[in-house]
């Protein structure tokens, strides 16, 4: 309180503040990133989430639901018919930190000790033991794990165990690294080795915890870097439709993404590749 004749202040103490509560928020740096990104999650998960996406707390207790981690962003929550479950919102793990380029490791850990386990045995072992070892892989720094597992020249056939093991592993944490491909203007692309992306793409056609055309939706995203990707990449975009033709309904959905490697790619080895592709897959 302040007495405007005299211009002293008198400080007035209360014993019971009538303060209730204090507001403190946390602005970030816009990432390229919008809410068409939303809507294709969406398209992939809406057989198990069919209402409308919703952007306000879907009960009184605000649940912490980040697709992909990336503020401010509102936050968006899929929703099932069945909303009397407390466990209807799509479990949709937070990235982490990828853009600062850490070394993400596990030491002194039982996931490192079973993906080490895991690499170490015989390929011909591999084979029986991988869909046990997924049951164990969780979270998306253990996929990325596997990518470095199975980019390493001193690991015997390194590269078809990580693209065993991954295909049996949680199909939304793939779809979730497959989505960095998406990104405008690519700024998640070198997050990975071209033979990374190589072995995730294969991974993702090849695994059975995926839906069809999620497969399908999630590398057509990738077109829109078209320009950015290499030889190694591209090959493997187009190794991935022929992976996936038995299973698409319509492979007319293929015909359109090989004709365009065709008609538009630099690479002669590209376009001879993909001219392959449609032949045998025609």
């Amino acid at each position: 309180m302040q007495d405007i004749n005299s211009h002293n202040t008198m400080r007035v103490k209360f014993k019971n503040p009538p303060l209730r509560e204090v507001a403190f928020s946390v602005n970030f740096e816009t990432l390229k990133f919008s809410s068409v990104h939303f809507g294709r999650y969406w398209e992939m998960i809406k057989n198990e989430f069919p209402l409308l996406p919703e952007d306000k707390p879907p009960s009184s207790r605000e649940e912490e639901v980040f697709l992909l981690s990336l503020p401010p962003l509102r936050k968006v929550w899929f929703r099932s018919e069945v909303q009397k479950n407390p466990e209807f919102l799509s479990p949709v793990q937070p990235l982490p930190d990828l853009e600062s380029k850490t070394e993400l490791t596990f030491f002194n850990n039982k996931e490192l000790d079973l993906l080490k386990w895991y690499f170490q045995n015989p390929p011909n072992k591999r084979i029986k033991i991988c869909k046990k070892v997924a049951e164990d892989i969780r979270t998306i720094e253990e996929i990325l794990e596997i990518l470095k597992w199975g980019n390493q020249n001193n690991v015997r056939d390194g590269y078809d165990g990580a693209i065993a093991l991954l295909a049996e592993c949680d199909g939304n944490l793939l779809a979730q690294l497959m989505l960095l491909g998406h990104t405008p203007y690519g700024q998640y692309i070198n997050i990975f080795s071209p033979e990374q992306w190589e072995i995730l793409i294969k991974s993702v056609a090849c695994s059975q915890k995926i839906q069809v055309m999620k497969k399908y939706i999630l590398i057509v995203g990738f077109m829109n870097n078209y320009n950015l990707w290499g030889r190694l990449v591209k090959s493997a975009i187009i190794d991935f439709f022929w992976i996936v033709e038995d299973e698409l309904d319509d492979i007319e959905l293929i015909h359109p993404i090989l004709e365009r490697f065709i008609r538009k790619d630099s690479d002669l080895y590209i376009r001879k590749y993909a001219q392959e592709a449609l032949d045998d897959i025609s």
